[in-house]
């Protein structure tokens, strides 16, 4: 499902190059559940965002579902993002003004989903996750955990072939955060792929797989 070759990001301050990301290569298999690990500064977030199209590498290669994303113009890669890949962050990124069940079928309407069946899946998302009482609360009405079951609800509610999630239970307490990731096996079993970022060793025991960076590097796989 994915391909990463010798993918590099490299920044700079000033004139000082930064390398954040150096050559890595692997593979993600359709259906897998894929965790990266290290510590902070290890490199990945900047990996997560090269491969799911968020920022673009240094130099290497981003292949998905065949695709050579290299090849791909701004808008091409933007609609990959819409309608290929669901992302989840660890501050939730709800939008304020919109209710849970709005902020789920947000994605729907930029695809061009009418509002009224746009509203009909998003509850349905929030049946999945217990949640269907909560769908006409605002974000601030809800708790951080409410809040990041939403976050999943609107990744997964245009059917992603990928899903990112970045450190989802990092601002979370332990019942919470392992309430996310139940949530994320059930998922798993439905034949979603998920690539997912956790330094928490009682989260990563979840995954099929881990890769461990360090310094930008692979260490372990």
């Amino acid at each position: 499902m994915i391909e990463i070759k010798n993918l590099g990001k490299t920044y700079h301050i000033g004139n000082i190059p930064v390398y954040a990301v150096k050559d890595v290569s692997f593979k993600v298999k359709k259906g897998e559940f894929l965790g990266l690990t290290g510590k902070s500064g290890a490199g990945k977030s900047t990996l997560l965002y090269q491969m799911g199209l968020i920022d673009q590498p240094s130099h290497g290669e981003v292949i998905i579902d065949g695709i050579q994303t290299s090849n791909l113009t701004p808008e091409q890669r933007s609609q990959m993002r819409l309608n290929t890949l669901g992302y989840i962050f660890q501050d939730y990124a709800l939008l304020p003004d919109l209710t849970a069940a709005e902020n789920i079928a947000l994605p729907l309407i930029m695809q061009g989903t009418s509002y009224k069946i746009a509203l009909a899946k998003a509850y349905e998302k929030l049946q999945l996750v217990n949640l269907q009482g909560r769908k006409d609360n605002l974000p601030s009405e809800l708790s951080g955990g409410e809040q990041q079951r939403v976050a999943i609800c609107r990744a997964i509610v245009t059917n992603p072939k990928i899903l990112f999630a970045d450190e989802p239970t990092a601002n979370l307490d332990t019942e919470n955060g392992l309430n996310i990731l139940q949530i994320f096996t059930k998922l798993h079993k439905m034949g979603q792929t998920i690539v997912m970022i956790s330094h928490e060793a009682e989260y990563i025991k979840f995954v099929d797989r881990v890769i461990t960076l360090k310094d930008g590097l692979i260490i372990k796989s």
